[in-house]
């Protein structure tokens, strides 16, 4: 049975899968130095871990006299839930392409336009899951446009920095704003939403990248611009 886990909880199993790749075990210690926090935050991170199963304590003696040292170890549980996927983002991003790409196949990509469109503007859209939609539209839609070309570097260059990746969000933004419209008080809209982008675990920046560049190099190839139905602006 998969364990309930809070969104700061989701970010921390991220750093404890890539902690675990390479290590055994854990110590507090390590753990508030991964995150740049103090032990006892490190502690409680780490006991409610082990609440859950998904960690286990094992006792080292030292070979001179003193306190045994705790550690603590991945459990079965918890190995499963590492290995599940549990980077949340990735797996909406997953489900966006796959309903762009039905919708595209299918003659509704107008359709699927207004009402992302429509959600974002009245907040019941993750900010992410819209500039990944806005990606996948300017490059099905608009492929010959000039900036699409810087786009797609900074799409590129995002893997290293995240800095470039809050640049990518911002010029797809600018562009789908320009190309597209329907979006009221733009720069006021992402000023409020640009600091989400810098919270994204490095871990799942990486292979949400990743799957855009797929689509990018293995999805459309006509590079035709489409006129769409302005209806919704």
């Amino acid at each position: 049975m998969r364990q309930k886990v809070s969104e700061r909880q989701k970010e921390i199993l991220s750093i404890l899968r890539k902690h675990f790749r390479k290590n055994e075990s854990i110590t507090v210690k390590e753990l508030s130095e991964l995150m740049d926090v103090n032990p006892i935050t490190a502690y409680e991170h780490l006991r409610n871990f082990k609440e859950k199963g998904i960690l286990k304590i094992e006792m080292t003696f030292r070979k001179k006299r003193g306190r045994p040292k705790y550690k603590y170890v991945i459990t079965e549980e918890g190995r499963k839930l590492l290995n599940s996927g549990v980077d949340f983002y990735v797996d909406e991003i997953r489900n966006v392409l796959k309903e762009f790409m039905e919708a595209k196949e299918e003659g509704r990509l107008n359709e699927l336009l207004i009402e992302k469109v429509s959600s974002f503007s009245q907040n019941t859209l993750k900010p992410l899951i819209f500039i990944v939609f806005g990606f996948l539209i300017l490059m099905t839609l608009f492929r010959d446009v000039k900036e699409i070309e810087t786009l797609k570097d900074l799409l590129v260059m995002s893997l290293s920095s995240k800095i470039v990746f809050v640049s990518f969000a911002s010029l797809t933004m600018f562009l789908f704003s320009r190309y597209i419209g329907g979006i009221n008080n733009i720069d006021k809209k992402w000023e409020d939403i640009k600091y989400q982008f810098v919270s994204i675990s490095d871990e799942q920046r990486e292979e949400i990248i990743r799957t855009l560049l797929s689509f990018m190099y293995g999805g459309e190839k006509d590079g035709r611009k489409r006129k769409l139905d302005r209806t919704y602006s």
